[in-house]
Parts: structure tokens; sequence; C-alpha cells
């Protein structure tokens, strides 16, 4: 019977490594994701997927063509506005001699996996380190302590929106950082 208990407690514990051994690879990789260097800024405003600004993107990579020219010729490889990119429109303030000129400028959110591929399409050492950097941030962000803390997010809102106003403004974070209107009437 001892014989029975040493091995039940020697798959238990085998089991504990190996889940510490686990734990112990993530925290050191989700580490080593956190303190590699940012090579490009990515926007994690969008709940569903981060975004990377295809500007930035054109001039890290080092592409010649001018963005107006080279993301329409990407764009024939298939990506479909609104699932891989969504066009940002801002306006632009330039120097032009003595006068301010005011032009209107194009930009897009373009999710990781359309950034990912883009950097492939270029054939370029730099897009080869920008397409592993972009692998990373996609692990990093499907990872399931991740998904969770995301998860744990989006309920906590849900929960919020169903409290009456005075509860929201006291209990939850998301409403903590307003201070309630008051009525300035007389």
């Amino acid at each position: 019977m001892r014989n029975n208990e040493n091995q039940t407690g020697g798959r238990l514990q085998s089991r504990l490594w190996v889940g510490l051994r686990i734990y112990i690879k993530r925290s050191v990789w989700r580490e080593r994701i956190l303190s590699m260097d940012e090579l490009i800024k990515i926007n994690y405003e969008n709940a569903e997927k981060p975004t990377v600004s295809g500007r930035e993107l054109h001039q890290a990579l080092e592409i010649k063509t001018a963005y107006k020219d080279w993301f329409p010729r990407m764009c024939e490889y298939g990506f479909t506005e609104g699932t891989d990119f969504n066009p940002l429109i801002f306006e632009q303030v330039r120097k032009e001699g003595t006068r301010e000129v005011v032009r209107e400028m194009t930009d897009h959110a373009l999710t990781i996996q359309m950034a990912k591929e883009l950097c492939m399409i270029q054939r370029t050492e730099i897009g080869r380190k920008f397409r592993q950097y972009f692998i990373q941030i996609e692990e990093a962000w499907n990872s399931p302590e991740m998904v969770m803390q995301r998860a744990l997010k989006m309920a906590d809102a849900h929960r919020c929106l169903s409290l009456p106003r005075e509860e929201k403004l006291s209990e939850c974070s998301a409403f903590k950082r307003f201070k309630p209107m008051r009525n300035n009437r007389n």
C-alpha cells in the first residue's frame, strides 16, 4: 500500500513540478516580452484586437514608396477594410515658408495579423524582425492570463452598467475617475 501512495504522491509531485516549470517559463517569457524594446507603438484601445499605425509601420520598414501609393498596392493582397484595417483621417499642420498649411492625411489602424503579413510581403531583414515582434505580441495577447484579464474587465464593466448611479461612482473602477456633475441651477 505504501508503494501505491508513493506512486500517487510521486505523480502528484511531478505534476506540480511540471505546473511550476510552466508557470516559471510563462513568467520569464512575459517579463522578456515586457522588457523587450518596443519596435513600434501597439494600440490596445480596441478591446477585440490590438492595432498598429500603417504610417508608422511604413516608416519603420523603410519603404521607399510614398505611403499613399504603397498602402493601396498592399491592399491588393486581399486585405479588407473593417476587418484587417480601418482608415483614420486627421489634419496635419505644416509650415511652408511663413504660412501654415493644413492638409488632410490618411492613416490606417492595422490589425497585428495584417501587419505581420505586410512585413512578410516586404521580404527584408527589417520586415522579418518586425514580423517576429508581432508574433510575440500576438502570443502575449492570446495567452490565457491576458484573455482572462480582458474577460474580467469586460465582466466588471458589464456589472457596473447594471448598478445604480451612486454605486457606479463608488464601486466601479471604470467610473471612479469621473466626478459627478452638480446641478448649478438656482
